[in-house]
């Protein structure tokens, strides 16, 4: 490709992007490659008093400024081999990224990291600040954030060969972290009940793998699923103000968080065709 050629697309490309809000799509040869996608590049502007209310930002992030998204797809045509990235909502807190190599048919190697907010309000008051500790500390009615944050991130491999026979295996992390609303009652009737923000930290590991193999006439599957899930808090103290100082109740109270736990499973299945005169088969599964 030419200079001038060269020049004259970094040009459009430029004035394509340059607006509040514009993309640039694109196919070029590299070497006997195929490179194509699109690239999108705004500034976002709201208007309005409510913009920033928790309904509107529930699962995602709407803050005025920049943003940018991006697929790109790099393939070989002679091997079917490719590389495939996506950027979604750059630097934003509902943003996503993917990253795919592999070849068509034969195997694939994905790793991707994602955030999901859940924003549950904007503005909540509370005598609590929740912090990240087990025990909450009474004081002055402040605004306390009621929001929490998934982050999901993971690799996965495809594997399968001429023979028949395929292997997958994949890991995957996924961590919420941040505040939520909760509440307490005291004792008896005639006691306190409490509405307050709450501490999350939470983090569960998941690991996949399975293999498949295809005869004449037979199938047979194994697999293995493991979980592990932590809680960075088992417990969560709440002083039972101002009742407890107030009228002698009852001083604090105690609730119980989700615990650390892991689970596996393994798995057995297959099926087999059986010698009969009409079409029959048999199948089972163990797990």
């Amino acid at each position: 490709m030419s200079t001038t050629r060269r020049l004259a697309d970094l040009a459009l490309i430029a004035l394509a992007t340059a607006g509040l809000g514009a993309s640039a799509s694109a196919e070029r040869a590299v070497g006997s490659r195929l490179l194509s996608g699109e690239v999108e590049l705004g500034v976002r502007a709201i208007s309005g008093d409510d913009w920033s209310s928790a309904k509107n930002e529930e699962y995602r992030d709407q803050r005025p400024g920049v943003f940018g998204n991006a697929r790109l797809l790099l393939e070989d045509p002679a091997n079917g081999r490719y590389v495939r990235a996506l950027l979604r909502d750059v630097g934003e807190r509902d943003e996503r990224y993917e990253l795919e190599l592999g070849r068509y048919g034969r195997s694939r190697l994905r790793a991707w990291y994602g955030e999901l907010p859940h924003v549950w309000s904007s503005q909540a008051l509370s005598f609590f600040d929740p912090g990240t500790d087990e025990e909450l500390v009474a004081g002055p009615l402040t605004s306390v954030p009621l929001r929490t944050r998934l982050r999901d991130g993971g690799v996965e491999l495809r594997l399968r060969t001429d023979r028949p026979w395929e292997f997958e295996v994949d890991y995957r992390m996924l961590e919420r972290r941040g505040t939520m609303p909760s509440s307490i009652g005291f004792g008896n009737p005639g006691d306190n009940f409490l509405n307050f923000s709450r501490p999350v930290d939470e983090t569960t590991h998941e690991v996949n793998a399975s293999g498949r193999w295809v005869g004449d006439g037979w199938n047979l599957e194994a697999g293995y699923t493991g979980s592990w899930f932590r809680n960075e808090l088992d417990r969560l103290v709440v002083p039972n103000e101002p009742m407890s100082s107030t009228f002698g109740l009852a001083t604090e109270g105690q609730l119980s968080l989700a615990p650390d736990n892991a689970a596996h499973t393994l798995r057995l299945s297959g099926g087999a065709d059986l010698p009969f005169a009409f079409p029959a088969r048999l199948a089972a599964t163990l797990a």
